[in-house]
């Protein structure tokens, strides 16, 4: 078997392994599926065709009570939600769908593989090169077909539009060969499910470099993920969930969370507010878990309906939270990280796998006469996998190029970042949301090519006006490019705001900056200054003449008017 010292299947995408598809069937358009085939081959191979296939594969095991039997029947189903294929990347880079469009539900694998046709050979098409090199002469009708390869290997498809048949042989010259592939995936195509007992789903892409009938094939296989993450204008980020209930003669309590989607891996608050009604009594715990509800359907039914109880954990109440007759009580919820533990709220396919989440919130209280009471809250939650918020694992999976099955190796960190919890005013999630409050302004980032970003101070004269007396500035040339006031000598601080800018010799004189060359300035009259009140005092003399004499005139004329009445 030829080794080579490079083989690679990678996907064009901003994460590794991973396809993020952002919104349900109903809210994006078709995904779009890319990558590219990476081999380096260290001396001239005859390769037939580089066959590559994506497989969605739907595994259902769990076990079932069989009515009148002790011993419960196991239920074990192979199943498949997509199928593409690419017959030879060498002669074209778009794939096909041969399951998984739209009004595909699943079918059985081996079904599947029944159905898939060859492809037929075609005889009318001779090979461009032949199998050896003492043949390697080229038939007369094919020769403007000819592609004739660099000695240092092809990046993009080598043999583009190129008939081929099944005997069909390429002599592919050592070097590095990048062969692209692409194909628009559906809408409704299914997301990765993993981490559920009783079934999940799992994509492999695997790629086959077929040779001659006595050489062996090289294979690679390879497990990608698909995740659907919430739409940045979905409900589940903008509601909130609250419950009102009251337990008579005892409590009245409100339990309320600011949104229903919840991201894996995140710390998510939770407001609790408690009005006792009888007196004595006391907090003495307050814990809190998630309840997953699951069932799954095959070929022969559909599965009960499972429940397990996920993330149980004691919530820290924070000090002074009890007043008289009053009990107010924050604390945050850590959700877990690992998907192997947890497994987002889904429903691929028309309900094929059925994930659903609940928040119980469990508060356990003191009586006076010794014994304790327990109220649970139930909050109706979505969970989800977040690209920008909590630290996202997930079991990593090998491929067995062989038989195709997954053999866990390891762990995957999906997503990670620092800041855990969720923060209404900072959700990345929403990135279409609507745009800050005008105050908030002050805290947008300036850049600098000196310092680091600093939250930003107002730049225009009226908003410097209401700093406090220390920062204010004493006049308009005060306020320097960077927003900040500096010492300069300048009026009082009363002086209104010039409506037009000074004139050059102005604002020299209240620049007192030392060591600074200055344009001179014109002692005989012709200066700006000068030229400035000798235009306006000529122009103002004019205007007053002209106002006058038309004063004069209106006067004589009332005059006359008031003789003629005499008369």
């Amino acid at each position: 078997m030829v080794k080579l010292p490079l083989f690679e299947l990678r996907l064009k995408t901003n994460h590794k392994n991973l396809i993020l598809v952002k919104g349900n069937e109903n809210e994006v358009e078709n995904v779009p599926f890319q990558g590219s085939v990476k081999f380096s081959i260290p001396s001239d191979m005859h390769v037939k065709r580089v066959k590559l296939k994506l497989v969605g594969d739907y595994n259902v095991d769990y076990m079932q009570k069989v009515p009148g039997e002790i011993v419960p029947d196991a239920v074990i189903d192979h199943l498949c939600v997509l199928k593409a294929k690419w017959t030879n990347l060498l002669t074209e880079s778009e794939g096909v769908m041969e399951y998984g469009d739209y009004g595909d539900r699943f079918i059985r694998m081996s079904k599947l593989e029944k159905k898939g046709k060859p492809s037929t050979p075609d005889h009318g098409t001779r090979p461009a090169v032949l199998k050896t090199k003492s043949q390697s002469s080229v038939v007369k009708n094919q020769v403007s077909s000819l592609v004739k390869l660099p000695k240092s290997g092809v990046d993009g498809t080598p043999f583009a539009g190129q008939k081929t048949s099944f005997h069909h042989s390429f002599l592919l010259p050592k070097g590095n060969y990048n062969l692209p592939f692409s194909i628009i995936l559906p809408a409704n195509v299914a997301e990765t499910v993993e981490g559920l007992k009783i079934g999940h789903i799992r994509y492999r892409l695997e790629c086959t470099i077929e040779r001659g009938i006595f050489d062996k094939p090289i294979t690679l296989a390879k497990h990608v993920r698909i995740v659907r993450t919430l739409h940045p204008q979905s409900l589940n980020l903008a509601d909130s969930v609250d419950i009102n209930n009251s337990w008579p003669g005892k409590v009245e309590y409100r339990v309320e969370m600011p949104r229903r989607g919840l991201a894996i891996g995140s710390s998510v608050p939770i407001r609790l507010v408690m009005l006792p009604l009888a007196k004595g009594l006391k907090l003495k715990s307050l814990s809190g878990c998630i309840v997953q509800h699951s069932h799954v359907e095959h070929m022969w039914g559909r599965s009960p309906e499972y429940e397990e109880i996920i993330g149980k954990q004691e919530l820290k109440v924070n000090p002074g939270y009890a007043d008289e007759d009053y009990w107010d009580i924050r604390t945050h919820f850590q959700l877990p990280e690992s998907l192997s533990k947890i497994t987002q709220s889904c429903d691929p396919k028309s309900g094929a796998i059925s994930v659903k989440h609940r928040v119980r919130i469990s508060i356990q209280l003191s009586n006076p006469g010794g014994h304790v009471s327990e109220l649970r809250a139930n909050l109706p939650v979505y969970i989800y996998i977040s690209p920008n918020s909590g630290t996202v694992t997930a079991t990593h999976l090998d491929v067995e190029p062989v038989h195709s099955f997954f053999v866990a190796a390891g762990e995957d960190t999906l997503f990670k970042h620092n800041s855990r919890e969720q923060d209404e005013t900072n959700d990345m999630d929403r990135e279409d949301s609507a745009p800050p409050l005008y105050q908030s302004h002050v805290f947008d980032r300036v850049y600098s090519t000196t310092t680091s970003p600093v939250a930003s101070t107002p730049t225009s004269p009226m908003p410097m006006m209401q700093l406090s007396p220390a920062q204010e500035p004493d006049s308009y040339f005060s306020i320097t490019a960077s927003g900040s006031p500096q010492s300069v000598r300048s009026p009082s601080a009363g002086t209104p705001l010039p409506d037009v800018p000074p004139i050059y010799e102005d604002a020299c004189d209240e620049d007192d900056g030392e060591g600074i060359e200055l344009a001179p300035t014109y002692s005989d009259g012709s200066g700006t200054r000068s030229m400035i009140m000798n235009a306006y005092s000529t122009e103002a003399g004019k205007r007053f003449k002209l106002k006058l004499g038309k004063k004069d005139k209106h006067e004589i004329k009332k005059k006359d008017e008031k003789k003629v009445k005499t008369r």
